[in-house]
């Protein structure tokens, strides 16, 4: 095989074009981890303050957080695989009527709120 000036621009041509392709592949997936990553950190930060907090306080106290979570779900949904289940996950958590779990005696509902972040987590791997 002869090697010509206009085979050697097909190559590097090819070979750069496969490069910046294969780069920006490899950067769309590192962004993708880092976000479900960044979001199960906090997920799992949630459901620890949700652990260690006493049934009435910490309802009150998870109202304010609601607007943070739904940024982050929709931060992370695009790199998410199965989106319907983890919408779903996510509509659970925020129907949660906080209002009737705030008294004492309401640990099953507590019970709940983790098992409702535990799917949450499940989908976000």
């Amino acid at each position: 095989m002869t090697v010509t000036p206009l085979t050697i621009v097909l190559w590097t041509s090819a070979w750069t074009a496969f490069g910046w392709l294969a780069s920006d592949w490899l950067a769309i997936g590192r962004e993708s981890r880092f976000k479900r990553k960044r979001y199960r950190s906090f997920i799992e930060l949630l459901r620890q303050k949700t652990e260690s907090r006493f049934v009435g306080a910490f309802f009150l106290d998870h109202r304010t957080t609601f607007a943070e979570f739904d940024k982050e779900a929709l931060e992370v949904r695009a790199h998410v695989c199965y989106k319907t289940k983890f919408d779903a996950a996510c509509t659970a958590y925020k129907s949660i009527e906080f209002s009737i779990l705030d008294d004492k005696k309401s640990i099953a509902g507590k019970d709940k709120v983790l098992e409702v972040i535990d799917d949450i987590l499940d989908y976000v791997k």
